[in-house]
């Protein structure tokens, strides 16, 4: 086939659905070259804000390729990037087409289709190669199931396609094959040059949170569709990726909950000693943490594992975030955790919500105070995405305006970021408090004590310097045990460069600060 396309990931070193897509097209017989351009990681409010020297050296290599087809898949944080490179895209090649897919412009069609002649709602494997297929036979493609199309001045929205039902028809990822290209700090070069190798063994999730985009993309099919792939075809995958890429230190599982089914890991589990037996990360849900499950994951290199909580308070994630977990279920579930000794575990909370009081934070505080210390935290900020639950209820309300919702433009064409400080200091003090509460390197006395006290809430300032100081303590002990444990001569060589690269992987920034 004479046609060529470029995929392009934003904000991500090895995005999964654009790996995907490359390998359906170049099976096929299409010219494809993909590109990962990374956004600037030191600063968490500018998730998918791309530096300039980065945007150079895409446009060069892009112009060079001159692609019939470019394809962007984004979400929405990345929104304000995508945007951008299409227009830019359109000055340098102005014959050239454009699709966006991905989570955003399947929950937000409508916004997408302005800066795009086509949007891929859903899935899209089969759409995108029937798509290109038209094309290069000189037609139109607006007629592709799942497929929004511009035609003659107006948009065509043709019907969803049913999902992939058995994801091991898809093809593997065609790793190496001189076509995949990494953009960060003005340099190019091989994504799979990468230590990690990100995996995704599902898709879907069963529960419905009423902030997450999952429930949202499930009602486009009007189903849940939690689909796994064959333990064979995993692994496969991995023998491939193993026997290829000699520089992988880790594996990240990148499903939504890992551990959702016993009897799948209990079959994956000694195949994956057997035959890969590399460190791991994985991602799990209070009630789906199982001691027969996790001790079996343990024995087969996990090494890392999130777990989301979200809120300590049971009325937040109850009737805000519609999570029906329980106190307990989270205490079992950190319980098994910390009694299977996974080296590292990292639990997730969502502060800055209008929602939640300071008596739903202080609950927050007093639970995470009976975890075992000590204890990893990612604290995020409250995104309003697209046509969530959460978002639809809040604009309802008048909690939040449309220009808050992530992926906004308005009148002016300027994009939103979605996160707002409802009340600065209050979001502040508490952040530090969830971190001191599960530091070992802080007495819990002096938690409770700093939770009682109003002066440290107007003053955030203060306790913002007791974090930094435990922090150092923290890191500093850490870093000095790990170099006695090397000078000992403990642990192999592939361990060690496993749990650096888990380290960088697990000691990053908060999402707190402001």
């Amino acid at each position: 086939m004479n046609y060529k396309v470029s995929l392009v990931s934003i904000d991500c070193n090895q995005e999964l659905a654009t790996q995907l897509l490359h390998s359906v097209l170049i099976e096929s017989g299409v010219d494809v070259k993909s590109f990962y351009i990374k956004s600037n990681p030191h600063d968490v409010d500018a998730a998918g804000q791309l530096e300039e020297k980065d945007i150079e050296v895409f446009f060069d290599h892009l112009k060079k390729f001159n692609p019939d087809l470019v394809g962007f898949s984004l979400k929405s944080p990345i929104f304000d990037s995508a945007r951008n490179l299409t227009k830019k895209t359109r000055t340098v090649l102005s014959d050239t087409k454009v699709i966006w897919g991905g989570v955003h412009p399947s929950i937000s069609p409508e916004e997408s289709i302005k800066h795009s002649d086509f949007v891929c709602v859903g899935e899209g494997e089969i759409s995108l190669l029937e798509l290109v297929k038209k094309l290069s036979n000189g037609e139109k493609g607006n007629d592709v199931q799942n497929i929004w199309a511009r035609e003659n001045g107006s948009i065509r929205k043709n019907s969803q396609r049913a999902i992939v039902e058995n994801l091991d028809t898809l093809p593997l990822p065609k790793i190496s094959d001189g076509n995949h290209f990494f953009i960060s700090n003005g340099k190019i070069g091989d994504t799979f040059s990468l230590p990690e190798w990100t995996i995704l063994t599902s898709r879907g999730c069963p529960f419905k949170c009423w902030f997450c985009s999952n429930e949202t993309i499930d009602e486009i099919y009007g189903r849940g569709a939690l689909r796994r792939r064959s333990v064979d075809n995993v692994i496969d995958e991995l023998i491939q990726v193993k026997s290829k890429l000699k520089n992988i230190k880790i594996i990240s599982f990148d499903d939504d909950i890992f551990t959702i089914n016993q009897k799948w890991i209990e079959e994956f589990v000694p195949q994956y000693k057997k035959k890969i037996g590399l460190p791991f990360i994985a991602q799990t849900h209070p009630t789906f943490v199982k001691t027969k499950v996790i001790t079996l994951l343990k024995e087969a290199g996990l090494q890392a594992l999130m777990m989301g909580i979200q809120s300590g308070s049971e009325r937040v994630r109850k009737e805000v975030f519609f999570r029906k977990t329980s106190d307990q279920h989270i205490l079992n579930a950190v319980n098994i955790l910390k009694e299977v000794n996974i080296p590292y575990v990292r639990y997730d909370l969502i502060h800055n919500n209008p929602y939640e009081t300071r008596q739903d934070k202080l609950n927050t505080v007093n639970l995470l105070l009976k975890f075992p210390r000590p204890v990893g935290l990612n604290i995020f900020q409250l995104h309003w995405y697209p046509k969530t639950k959460l978002t639809e209820k809040a604009l309802k309300e008048g909690i939040i305006s449309e220009q808050q919702i992530e992926g906004k433009v308005t009148n002016k064409h300027a994009f939103q970021r979605g996160v707002t400080s409802f009340n600065y200091k209050e979001d502040i003090y508490f952040a530090n408090l969830y971190y001191l509460a599960t530091s070992s390197y802080f007495p819990m006395t002096l938690v409770r004590f700093l939770s009682n006290y109003h002066f440290f809430e107007r003053y955030p300032i203060i306790i913002d310097n007791v974090v930094f100081f435990t922090k150092f303590l923290k890191f500093f002990f850490f870093g000095l045990n790990g170099l006695f444990k090397i000078l000992q001569g403990k642990g192999s060589k592939e361990n060690i460069f496993g749990g650096l690269e888990m380290l960088k992987r697990f000691i990053r920034p908060t999402d707190f600060q402001y």
